[in-house]
């Protein structure tokens, strides 16, 4: 096994021992060689769209999800999209009209609000003209990065405790690189990740497709995991 792939599967086994369920963390060149779009985006409006589900998770029994529907304008392209774009991005949400549930190691929401920016690592889902991350539902976070050097889940880069060789420093050099100190949006480096990851982003994208509702399943010798509870329809556009 070569060593990026030791330090690959010994971060989601870290993850795994410190949160309880193991994490869905990709390196920059493999989300920008599995996604259908990658972009720097700022959020235009946040609406719900109507779509719930449930995860199987043993501490999220009860909680019903909400995905939100997020129009987010592509600021920067990168791959798949041009500058003026509108993508409407599924986000998980927890559905609060459906009463409060405490949940422990909670899937990774992003939370976003109007004027937010974030860099995007997205695939189509099964509804037309809306997309999501990569590692939706259960790890938003780990495909749709918010673009805040004082976010604090960048501490350990921003006080210099990351390691290099860690996928995460990676990703914080990249979120460094395209905004500033005051959240400002430095095209530069948006030009330089088209230049670093041209051969990711010349790759065609996967076939992954998000699915947004999901239902519980028991094999007869008492497993459950979650499987996909709605059909395959998608569109590859880009809807205004």
């Amino acid at each position: 096994m070569k060593r990026p792939t030791i330090y690959i599967v010994t971060v989601l086994l870290a993850a795994l021992a410190v949160s309880g369920r193991l994490l869905d963390v990709r390196d920059i060149r493999t989300l920008m060689r599995q996604s259908k779009f990658a972009f720097v985006g700022r959020v235009r409006a946040v609406n719900q769209s109507g779509i719930t589900t449930g995860l199987s998770y043993p501490t999220w029994e009860g909680v019903v999800f909400e995905w939100q529907r997020v129009d987010v304008e592509v600021v920067e392209p990168i791959k798949g999209t041009k500058k003026g774009d509108v993508v409407h991005t599924a986000m998980l949400s927890v559905d609060e009209t459906k009463g409060s549930h405490p949940m422990v190691n909670a899937p990774g929401m992003i939370e976003p609000k109007e004027g937010d920016a974030f860099l995007f690592f997205l695939a189509p889902t099964t509804r037309p003209n809306l997309f999501a991350g990569l590692t939706a539902p259960y790890d938003d976070n780990q495909s749709i990065f918010r673009l805040d050097r004082t976010f604090w889940q960048y501490g350990s880069y921003r006080e210099g405790r990351e390691k290099p060789d860690s996928p995460f420093y990676e990703r914080c050099k990249v979120i460094w690189s395209l905004v500033d100190d005051r959240g400002r949006i430095i095209p530069t480096g948006a030009e330089l990740m088209r230049r670093t990851y041209a051969k990711q982003i010349s790759t065609p994208p996967s076939n992954t497709v998000v699915y947004l509702q999901w239902q519980k399943y028991t094999n007869p010798s008492g497993w459950f995991h979650d499987i996909p509870n709605e059909g395959t329809y998608q569109t590859n556009a880009i809807g205004k």
